[in-house]
């Protein structure tokens, strides 16, 4: 495998170079359109999440198996109109894959599984104060936490750890696009 497969997965010479920011936007359309701020809160932890049970399987290309497995998460959390429970969900599971990762000996990696469970607790938590905040302010909050968490995918692109680079651009684009939506329909 050359290095252009393993940049994307699929491999820039197959004409799909951009094909993680195409998905990510999809994402973020679909997830923004009539966004009411605080319910966006889950984007946060589902994405700390993801990153959590990247590193504690020990392997990038784990992410996106991550991320397709909250999608169940997030559609029952959708259908009982649940945003908050589906945070906690999501702080429940980030948490088993923490205890799973430290016994399969994923703790040693400082930039690992440590960091990316303080990271959890962090985002976490912004996710959760929105859901306690003014409807505005937690609007804001989460558009914040997004972009906080759009950097944070920028940081592992660059460094190509913790999780594969598609995955870091795709959720780069769902983290700085969501907060667009969140205010403009805020705003308005």
């Amino acid at each position: 495998m050359t290095s252009t497969d393993t940049t994307h997965g699929l491999g820039e010479r197959d004409g799909l170079r951009w094909w993680p920011s195409a998905l990510g936007l999809l994402i973020a359309v679909g997830a923004g359109i009539g966004s009411e701020g605080a319910d966006m809160a889950v984007v946060i932890a589902v994405a700390a999440l993801v990153y959590v049970g990247a590193a504690a399987a020990g392997s990038g290309r784990a992410a996106w198996w991550w991320f397709l497995a909250t999608f169940p998460v997030i559609t029952v959390g959708q259908v009982f109109d649940a945003p908050e429970g589906t945070t906690w969900v999501c702080v429940a599971i980030a948490a088993a894959a923490a205890v799973w990762g430290i016994t399969r000996g994923r703790w040693d990696d400082p930039g690992g599984l440590p960091l990316q469970s303080v990271a959890m607790i962090a985002f976490a938590a912004v996710s959760l104060v929105a859901f306690m905040l003014d409807a505005t302010v937690g609007a804001w909050l989460v558009a914040a936490g997004l972009v906080a968490h759009g950097i944070w995918d920028v940081y592992h692109h660059r460094t190509n750890r913790v999780v594969v680079r598609s995955y870091a651009e795709a959720c780069a684009v769902i983290d700085f696009a969501i907060p667009v939506f969140i205010v403009v329909n805020t705003v308005s």
